[in-house]
């Protein structure tokens, strides 16, 4: 599972205007509803109002931050996995650790094949198990249809209180039994861009300006520079660019200004020295280059940016 270890940021908005966008302003991972097992939850109103947050503690299972799930009693609380490919006909364990805050959690572990609607039942999905106030690992066994290829997973918690559930070192993979818990690769990074409209709207003239924020497990061999792809939304590469790749354990961010000199749609990828897709975000940082200089931005008397947005629709 991408971000499976939840050291890296979920795409999640920066500005209160912003809603309904692709990853609610910026590329997402956990939490997206707008991928196309998700997206049917968009469409039939039953996004949640409060969802899941990245949070700092001192004991997770697998580095240092882990996701938290908000819970009360007739609100039941989801985690959403980005899609990943599955096998037909293959039995597959999910596996997860877990706590709750307070006593009398339950958690359902599930997996959908289908577009989810949690009107249903998933395509996969355990029994109540209770949450323990310390970490524990609960595990799924299943197989997937023949006909299906792609999966998400759906974590739910539940509770007749307010309580915080904290998910960490969520693991999908083949086999009817679950193996210790290891991160999709030894580096996995995120594309995100702190800006004004959440980085998905940029003007001609301007630097394309990007952070490269990358996660590393334990130290190993140096890895090699990682590579940073712009791309046409129908897959044509118009940029390469090599970033150096951490050598140590841990966060790293790269503050990224190029020189882009196009217009038009186009989204960032990165991949490792091995040509691995290490971005979190399933579809990359997608974003829009508009062809308004900063000369002629706004009127004569010109204003901040964020302050005379005015006349550029852009999705």
């Amino acid at each position: 599972m991408p971000n499976a270890s939840f050291e890296l940021d979920f795409g999640q908005a920066k500005h209160g205007w912003i809603r309904y966008n692709p990853g609610e302003g910026a590329s997402d991972n956990w939490t997206d509803f707008f991928n196309p097992l998700t997206l049917q939850l968009a469409a039939t109103g039953q996004v949640p109002r409060v969802k899941p947050a990245i949070q700092a503690v001192g004991e997770a299972p697998d580095g240092s931050r882990v996701a938290v799930l908000v819970v009360a009693n007739g609100r039941p609380a989801h985690l959403t996995s980005p899609v990943v490919p599955v096998k037909g006909g293959q039995a597959y364990t999910l596996s997860a650790y877990a706590r709750s805050a307070a006593s009398g959690a339950t958690l359902r572990l599930g997996v959908w094949n289908r577009p989810m609607d949690w009107r249903e039942t998933p395509d996969a999905q355990s029994e109540p198990l209770p949450i323990s106030t310390e970490w524990r690992r609960y595990e799924l066994s299943f197989n997937v249809a023949s006909y299906s290829d792609l999966g998400a997973v759906d974590i739910v918690a539940s509770a007749d209180t307010v309580a915080n559930v904290c998910i960490d070192a969520v693991q999908l993979e083949e086999g009817s039994t679950a193996t210790p818990f290891e991160t999709r690769y030894p580096v996995e990074a995120r594309l995100t861009a702190h800006k004004y409209f959440s980085g998905m709207l940029h003007l001609l003239g301007d630097p394309l300006e990007l952070d490269l924020v990358c996660h590393a497990g334990q130290p190993r061999e140096p890895r090699g520079n990682l590579e940073l792809t712009i791309e046409t939304l129908d897959g044509k590469v118009v940029q390469t660019h090599q970033v150096g790749c951490p050598d140590s354990a841990g966060l790293t961010t790269h503050k990224l200004a190029l020189d882009f000199p196009l217009v038009g749609n186009y989204r960032a990828r990165v991949y490792s020295r091995a040509g691995e897709p290490i971005d979190v975000s399933s579809y990359g940082s997608m974003f829009t280059v508009h062809p308004v200089m900063r000369c002629g931005f706004g009127y004569a008397e010109l204003e901040p940016e964020e302050a005379d947005f005015q006349g550029i629709l852009f999705s």
